[in-house]
């Protein structure tokens, strides 16, 4: 990897549109950590995106001498296709649900209530029981 800074942003050109880089995500996180070394001296934070920014993560964070925390801006899945999402909700707390699209799947108000609070209970847990 050749990362470049400009400014807070550090990225590297030749990844940009690829897939399969890396074996996995430890592989990544491996590389990315010994990259990050070689323009960064250190970071105060490193955040990680649950579930699969956390293995990239945290060798980054080992090797800048940072903190680490999640990010926790979560897809309000839908029931029957957990992989899908008809919304989200940032680190804030602020939620966004595309309505039409909550429509057109046939989703209630109250499934919509419902997808929220099961996302605050998964961040509470990931958090380790604090409300953030």
């Amino acid at each position: 990897m050749r990362l470049t800074r400009t400014g807070n942003l550090v990225y590297d050109e030749e990844l940009f549109g690829r897939e399969g880089v890396f074996r996995d995500r430890s592989d990544a996180g491996l590389r990315l950590a010994e990259a990050c070394s070689a323009v960064l001296e250190h970071a105060d934070i490193v955040y990680a995106i649950p579930r699969g920014g956390v293995p990239v993560a945290v060798p980054v964070a080992r090797a800048l001498k940072a903190e680490l925390d999640l990010l926790l801006c979560r897809k309000l899945l839908i029931s029957w296709n957990r992989e899908a999402g008809f919304g989200a909700v940032s680190p804030d707390g602020h939620v966004f649900v595309d309505e039409e699209f909550a429509r057109m799947l046939g989703l209630s108000k109250q499934a919509v209530k419902e997808a929220v609070r099961e996302m605050e209970s998964s961040s509470r847990k990931w958090k380790g029981g604090t409300k953030s």
